[in-house]
């Protein structure tokens, strides 16, 4: 039993947040956390600092400080975001399983909505949606787009993921993955009939910082987890044209230029929509031709 009174056996929801040195970016997503119209002894916050070097542990000790939902949980090492999400989930307190970003904000409502859709017992996993603000908004999808290309590939996206604790401590993430590992989640749920609902109204803001060259090394983990993926589920990543030449790649997107010019209504934009998948097209042959050899 905590200060306010609450019990452990009180919280129905955990949110998990693996994070490593975005001090900041943490700083604002726990700001609207801890600001949610939603009882505090119904829920808790779960941050796993990966091991940061940064300010990480002075900020979480200032919330730590205000607020008796918050648990701390710091890795020794840098382990990974799916080791991280594994961990916090073994740790948690709650029937449901929130995973989410520390460069996500959150409407007021964000846990109420979860709440509501886990109303039916029959519902096992509720995937939401994001509105993108990021330096290049061409490159991420949001709104019920986002939910039908995530539905379309059975994937699912820990930006906004709620899970039931039992399925989750059942599955787990693979913790071998640096990325895409959530994705890889949704087919193994899939393929064991998992019930999982798609929800627009369950959203969050994501706002990340990093560079296009931050985004760039990010894509070339993206092709090369995708194409493991595909070894094992035979699916081909965000875009099946993947399964094509590299050179034909290329002169397809170079030929599609005025398209997405057109399409996106930024010079910027176009070009790194275009970038981010020629990198990670040929990112994903590479590692499907050293599989192979």
């Amino acid at each position: 039993m905590d200060k306010n009174g609450a019990r452990e056996e009180d919280v129905i929801l955990s949110v998990v947040i693996p994070t490593f040195n975005r001090c900041y970016q943490l700083d604002n997503c726990l700001s609207f956390l801890f600001k949610q119209n939603y009882p505090s002894w119904k829920y808790e916050v779960i941050v796993v600092d990966d091991n940061s070097n940064d300010e990480t542990p002075e900020v979480l000790s200032r919330y730590s400080i205000n607020y008796r939902n918050l648990k701390i949980i710091r890795n020794k090492e840098n382990k990974g975001p799916y080791y991280s999400r594994n961990l916090g989930a073994k740790r948690s307190k709650g029937e449901i399983v929130m995973f989410t970003d520390d460069d996500c904000m959150f409407p007021s409502n964000w846990l109420q909505q979860i709440e509501k859709a886990f109303q039916n017992q029959e519902v096992s996993c509720v995937q939401g949606t994001q509105q993108y603000r990021g330096k290049f908004p061409s490159l991420e999808p949001e709104g019920e787009f986002y939910l039908k290309m995530l539905k379309k590939k059975r994937g699912l996206d820990t930006k906004n993921l709620a899970i039931r604790r039992n399925l989750i401590l059942k599955y787990c993430f693979n913790e071998e993955m640096r990325c895409a590992g959530d994705g890889e989640l949704g087919l193994r749920l899939a393929v064991n009939h998992t019930r999982i609902i798609y929800d627009p109204k369950i959203w969050v803001v994501h706002a990340p910082t990093y560079s296009f060259k931050d985004h760039i090394t990010r894509v070339k983990i993206w092709g090369t987890n995708y194409a493991y993926i595909h070894q094992i589920y035979g699916w081909t990543g965000s875009n099946p044209r993947f399964r094509y030449p590299f050179p034909l790649l290329f002169f397809f997107y170079l030929a599609s230029f005025p398209y997405f010019l057109l399409k996106f209504r930024s010079l910027r934009g176009t070009i790194a929509f275009i970038a981010t998948l020629l990198v990670q097209g040929l990112y994903f042959k590479i590692s499907i031709m050293k599989t192979r050899a």
